[in-house]
């Protein structure tokens, strides 16, 4: 039975299945697959998660693919929904037969996507090879423009996002992942160069889940300056693999400095500031008038000759960078 939908109306499916043996669906009609309906057509089973719409695309098999790009070998069953392909959210069933398997090893065959940008292999992608039947679960917004059974080396997890931000002194470095199987720990890396790369947190446990999985660690770099961060995942086998990599833009120590006390009556210092990075500390009214300064850097900074009341402190780096904060002066 070849099912056509060729009028402009909406098709919302009651039923728990619908089988064809293929299917062609005209841009102005849309077949809507809902939550808990299993759509089979010819070797290909979609079982959503979540509503998705099908419009403009025709379902069958071919021996070809259309997106050349896949880089390597793959059976004689692939499928192509076109540019008009879904997101699509839930589990992917193919059904082959033996004469396509161009003598692969289906026990090592992976379910692949097309995403009409890239080809990417599914990790979750496991094949019954007594059923012929490949299958990829727990799929979150996938877009389908061709789908292909192949070869290849799939990582055990899929990256997510990296972040890194300064919180004073320190770097939170945030990552993401999805996905994670057989993952035994995580590395994170720091380089100044983004070619020479130093560990920087080590042996962080993975949680090996389908997620999305959010990670967050500390790093305490000796100085400011720019960072390149990275993380790296080592398997169960010892394989490893790299994350995207983040830049820390570099910054002046000045930037994380803290006058106290504040208020101060007789004295004050400033914290989380080396004496090798200060120039000059320069003490003014609020009228811009210099009070008092100070060649270099000191432990504590007398005060006692001063009048109540606010005033500004310059400090001023040895690379020429400045930060001025206020200073409560209180008898």
């Amino acid at each position: 039975m070849k099912k056509q939908l060729l009028f402009s109306m909406m098709i919302s499916l009651a039923c728990s299945h619908l089988y064809a043996q293929q299917l062609e669906i005209s841009s102005n009609a849309t077949l809507e697959l809902s939550n808990g309906v299993s759509f089979y057509a010819n070797g290909l089973t979609l079982k959503p998660s979540a509503t998705v719409n099908l419009t403009g695309l025709s379902i069958q098999p071919k021996a070809t693919l259309t997106n050349q790009t896949l880089g390597t070998t793959h059976i004689s069953r692939t499928y192509s929904l076109g540019t008009n392909a879904p997101n699509f959210s839930g589990e992917i069933l193919i059904n082959y037969l033996d004469q396509e398997l161009n003598g692969l090893d289906e026990s090592q065959l992976k379910l692949a996507v097309y995403n009409n940008t890239q080809w990417q292999y599914l990790a979750t992608s496991t094949t019954n090879t007594a059923d012929n039947i490949a299958t990829a679960a727990q799929l979150d917004n996938i877009i389908l423009g061709e789908l292909a059974l192949g070869l290849a080396d799939v990582l055990p997890l899929r990256w997510g996002e990296l972040t890194v931000k300064r919180q004073g002194l320190n770097v939170k470095i945030v990552w993401k992942t999805q996905y994670e199987q057989d993952v035994a720990h995580f590395v994170v890396e720091r380089s100044r160069d983004g070619q020479n790369w130093e560990v920087a947190i080590q042996q962080i446990v993975a949680r090996n889940l389908a997620g999305p999985n959010l990670y967050d660690q500390i790093d305490r770099p000796n100085d400011m300056q720019r960072r390149y961060y990275r993380v790296k995942q080592i398997d169960m086998d010892g394989k490893e693999s790299h994350s995207a990599i983040a830049v820390l833009p570099g910054t002046s120590a000045l930037e994380s400095l803290s006058i106290y006390p504040n208020p101060a009556k007789r004295i004050f210092s400033i914290n989380r500031l080396d004496e090798r990075d200060v120039k000059n500390v320069m003490l003014y009214d609020l009228s811009g008038r210099l009070l008092k300064q100070w060649e270099n850097r000191v432990s504590n900074y007398d005060i006692s000759a001063m009048s109540e009341g606010l005033h500004l402190v310059k400090i001023i780096a040895a690379d020429g960078t400045t930060v001025t904060q206020k200073l409560l002066i209180k008898k």
